[in-house]
């Protein structure tokens, strides 16, 4: 029938593109895998209200366009780095699509001055099932996550319980 030979079907698919091509009335399938892309939200997290060193919340890691090895967590395709001393990072493999990170334990430094900005995730190529290659998904590393830590609050420290003016006569306290 020259209605269908040669002629492409249509393109689509959810993970690369797809090409079905007609000889005769018979339809052959070519997949080739595009690259996919990962999402971080949010890409800050922050210390605990108690101030403690203790960070709360986490990162939801979003991956479309591929999916993520069933053993992405277990076999370590996904490193964190750049983490405080005191805290772990933990990631846990929420679905084919969603990594979540957090992190355990207590900052040992955790001021203001301590925040992190350059916390690093890298996926290696093992981590994604339908590319296997990292270098094709967008945010595969991702260099500039953070940990926004708090000061202490400042407390005034005194041992009198009578505080007298200075000789000066100028509004200081001796």
């Amino acid at each position: 029938d020259p209605l269908c030979a040669g002629r492409l079907l249509g393109k689509g698919g959810s993970y690369g593109a797809v090409a079905l091509i007609a000889f005769g009335c018979w339809a052959f399938g070519i997949t080739t895998a595009q690259g996919g892309a990962l999402t971080y939200s949010p890409e800050t997290v922050s210390e605990a209200g108690a101030n403690d060193g203790t960070v709360a919340g986490s990162i939801v890691i979003e991956l479309t366009d591929d999916l993520f090895d069933p053993d992405v967590v277990a076999e370590d395709f996904v490193a964190v780095f750049n983490v405080p001393n005191g805290l772990t990072a933990d990631l846990v493999r929420n679905s084919d699509t969603s990594i979540t990170l957090s992190f355990i334990g207590t900052a040992t430094k955790h001021e203001d001055r301590d925040d992190v900005s350059n916390l690093t995730v890298v996926f290696e190529n093992n981590a994604f099932s339908v590319s296997g290659d990292a270098s094709s998904v967008t945010g595969a590393t991702k260099n500039d996550l953070g940990i926004d830590f708090r000061d202490a609050p400042r407390a005034l420290v005194y041992d009198r319980t009578t505080f007298f003016e200075s000789v000066a006569n100028n509004g200081t306290i001796d």
